[in-house]
Order: structure tokens, then C-alpha cells, then sequence
């Protein structure tokens, strides 16, 4: 399309799904533009070579057999034992690292006092102070 109108307002336009003042608007550009007269003319005929269509439409032969021979889940071999141990390991060694990246990288955490830290802290003051 050449023109900068909404194509989503033609689409409306031809399924009635515009109030009166938008009908006009489209009307009113169509006067005025070939490439959208041109568009709205393709729009019909789609929706009537789509209409034409049957609802259903029969396959020529059974095709579930091959479908379902495709969807069978394909039998492999178990991994071996060395490989489980391997991938175990490796596992490990990268949670490590992460544990060692995180302490290195990340601030320490300041946890808030509890109420046994505080009682500690004002018999230490008392004592101190007294």
C-alpha cells in the first residue's frame, strides 16, 4: 500500500466493526485513494473465495499411522557410569565456584542484632560504665 492510512481500518471497514464516524472517515478516503480502493477490492474477494471453502476437509487416506510413527519416543542408551560420575563432578566443582565467586565478589551481609546481642551489649556497658 502507497498510502499511510491504517490497513487495520480497512479490515474493520469490511467487517462492520466501525462506528459511523469511522465508516465515513474510511468512506471518505476511499473516494480519494485508488491503492486502498484496490486493497479493500482484494479483502472482498479473499473473504469470498474463503466463505467458498468446505468446512471440512476429508485427508485422502489415514494418516495417523505415520504420525504416530514419528511421536515414538526414541529409545537410547543409558549413559554410561564414568559419564553420570562426570557430570556429577562437574556439577560440583561449579557450585563451588559459584559459593567461592559469590563470597569474593559480594559485600559481606551485616545481619541485624537479636535481642540476645543486645542485652550482651548493655551488660557490657553497665559493666563499663559502672
Amino acid at each position: 500500500m502507497s498510502c499511510r492510512f491504517p490497513e487495520a481500518a480497512l479490515h474493520d471497514y469490511l467487517d462492520g466493526g466501525l462506528d459511523g464516524v469511522g465508516r465515513r472517515r474510511v468512506e471518505a478516503h476511499l473516494e480519494s485513494c485508488a491503492a486502498c480502493r484496490e486493497l479493500l477490492a482484494d479483502l472482498v474477494e479473499l473473504g469470498e473465495k474463503a466463505r467458498a471453502l468446505p468446512r471440512e476437509v476429508e485427508p485422502p487416506r489415514d494418516l495417523w499411522p505415520a504420525i504416530e510413527g514419528r511421536l515414538a519416543p526414541r529409545r537410547t542408551a543409558p549413559a554410561p557410569a564414568w559419564r553420570r560420575w562426570q557430570q556429577l563432578a562437574a556439577a560440583i566443582l561449579l557450585l563451588a565456584a559459584g559459593g567461592l565467586l559469590s563470597r569474593w565478589l559480594l559485600p559481606p551481609v551485616e545481619r541485624p542484632a537479636t535481642a540476645g546481642h543486645r542485652a550482651a551489649a548493655a551488660v557490657d556497658h553497665a559493666l563499663a560504665v559502672g
